[in-house]
């Protein structure tokens, strides 16, 4: 579509018949030529396929080729003798994902997918994915279909903050959160060879050897970490939280999953290089209950932006199933700090 200096206004309008008569002959080339297991269409590349305004009316003109792309499926089903599986990654959240004009719950409940994956697009892993919103919006339907949870390989606390790559701890922390909330499975993107993340390939290796099972994350060290939602719909809240002045208490809602038995509980609050830094004070708070300080981490390789990282020790039994509420305020005698990384660390014993 013609536009003006952003990214998006250089994208394919597929509100226009000959855009999606061309995306739909792809699909069939690709079916004729080859003989795949399945088919992915990745609408979150690039996510904005309707001009401003068009989306609803957008949102049918995708339904009805999402049913072509799965007669198509079908068709060589049949004519290979096997199954050609339909999937469809979509914006992590289900409002975000039809006001864009991507309706997976539609597509769920029609039967024309087989896999839909809520993911972000590119910039940050969105910690606090509404798997079981998914679920209750799809209905029985999702009995047959696989839900997968997509988890990026970048890490920004907020839209203008320098990402970070994903380690193995963090990576645990999603699987745990989005397994808990009933994904069937956990998706990987841009988790590439031959050492993608934080950690390198021994990380990475160590990933893919132990998997990322519900049981795995939640016996391993994990992190929950503070994010926002890259991709929403227009009008609609991308969740943004940080940064905050320290000053002014911040809370943070954070969905960790099950709560452990036995585990050490830390919260960690990030700081920028500011005058005070070094003697600042905060008071943390889980749910209510009040976290014991606990010396800094000297190792801020798993930070962005962040000088000094501040951490609390929180008791076992302040931490809930679900969603955890975290309360920061620094205290008075020094300058304000601003607070531009908040994350929640479990470390079974």
């Amino acid at each position: 579509m013609p536009g003006g200096g952003g990214w998006t206004d250089r994208a394919l309008d597929y509100g226009i018949p000959e855009v999606r008569e061309h995306a739909m002959a792809f699909v069939r080339e690709l079916l004729e030529r080859y003989d795949p297991d399945g088919l992915e269409l990745d609408w979150m590349r690039f996510g904005y396929h309707f001009r401003p305004g068009k989306e609803a009316e957008g949102a049918a003109l995708l339904t009805r080729f999402m049913r072509e792309a799965h007669s198509l499926t079908r068709h060589w089903s049949e004519k290979r003798g096997h199954p050609i599986k339909l999937g469809a990654r979509v914006p992590t959240h289900p409002d975000a994902a039809k006001g864009l004009g991507m309706d997976g719950v539609t597509w769920a409940r029609e039967g024309l997918v087989d896999m839909l994956v809520p993911t972000p697009f590119w910039a940050t892993t969105d910690f606090d994915i509404p798997i079981e919103l998914w679920r209750e919006r799809i209905g029985s339907a999702a009995k047959n279909i696989v839900l997968a949870a997509g988890a990026e390989i970048l890490v920004r606390a907020y839209p203008s903050a320098k990402p970070i790559e994903e380690d193995i701890t963090s990576t645990r922390g999603f699987a745990a959160a989005c397994l808990y909330r009933g994904a069937d499975q956990i998706y990987l993107f841009n988790y590439m060879d031959p050492g993608p993340m934080n950690g390198g390939k021994d990380a990475y290796r160590t990933v893919l050897q132990e998997g990322l099972s519900l049981e795995i994350a939640t016996q391993k060290p994990r992190r929950h970490v503070v994010t926002y939602r890259d991709t929403v719909a227009p009008g609609m809240s991308s969740d943004v939280v940080l940064p905050v002045d320290g000053l002014k208490k911040g809370t943070f809602r954070i969905y960790s999953g099950p709560a452990p038995k036995k585990a050490d509980i830390l919260v960690v609050a990030g700081l920028p290089q500011a005058e005070g830094m070094a003697q600042s004070k905060f008071e943390i708070t889980i749910n209510g209950k009040k976290c014991s300080p606990a010396s800094d981490l000297a190792d801020l390789s798993l930070f962005s932006g962040v000088a000094r990282a501040v951490q609390h020790q929180c008791s076992p039994d302040s931490l809930r199933d679900g969603y955890n509420e975290i309360q920061i305020k620094q205290l008075p005698g020094e300058p304000q700090q601003e607070i531009v990384w908040v994350e929640l660390r479990i470390v079974p014993r």
